[in-house]
């Protein structure tokens, strides 16, 4: 739960900021040479089971466009916070493209 003393929509453009800088720290780190593939991992157990959560590589970094997108743009009774949706939907999606050209080249070699 966030404090009354932060509005919903800069919660939600901080947790997109992040989520684009997270997409392009790893894209720098590939093109480096010196970064892992993306990964998005999580475990939960209880009692009664386990589940687990992994993404990775271009996979993961679509995850996390595609949670940048549904934060800028808002759901159900949410305002966009993005007068225009394409250019940012198109950056993500070249950074998404990026990656994927990356991990297709590095594949080959």
């Amino acid at each position: 739960m966030l404090p009354e003393s932060v509005p919903v929509e800069g919660a939600r453009l901080a947790g997109a900021a992040v989520g684009v800088l997270l997409i392009v720290y790893w894209l720098i780190e590939r093109l480096r040479g010196e970064g892992h593939d993306p990964v998005l991992r999580m475990s939960s157990s209880s009692d009664t089971g386990s589940a687990s959560f992994l993404v990775s590589g271009t996979a993961a970094v679509v995850v996390v466009a595609a949670i940048v997108a549904v934060l800028l743009l808002g759901v159900g009774t949410a305002a966009p916070l993005v007068s225009n949706p394409a250019p940012v939907l198109a950056f993500l999606a070249l950074l998404a493209f990026a990656h994927w050209v990356y991990e297709k080249e590095e594949s080959e070699t």
